[in-house]
């Protein structure tokens, strides 16, 4: 016998059915998962913002200085070629 106790077997057959709770329990999951989803990145977007807004205007600052600059040497240059009259 080899220690088997029971030589024949039994067998029970069942299915787990989708009941309302069951989806209930999931939509609410989903749920709470696309919120806290959202909460992540408007918090990523209104925290990091004001941290990040001093060095894009120091960045817009110096583009429109440069690009100023950029403006004066080609507008000297235009009058040379030009001449005085």
């Amino acid at each position: 016998m080899n220690g088997v106790w029971n030589e024949a077997g039994v067998a029970f057959r069942f299915t787990l059915r989708r009941t309302f709770t069951n989806l209930l329990v999931y939509g609410l999951v989903g749920v709470a998962l696309f919120g806290l989803t959202y909460l992540a990145y408007r918090r990523r977007l209104f925290c990091l913002a004001p941290r990040s807004a001093p060095r894009r205007q120091e960045f817009s600052r110096q583009l429109i200085a440069s690009q100023e600059g950029e403006r004066q040497r080609i507008a000297g240059s235009c009058t040379m070629a030009w001449g005085n009259g």
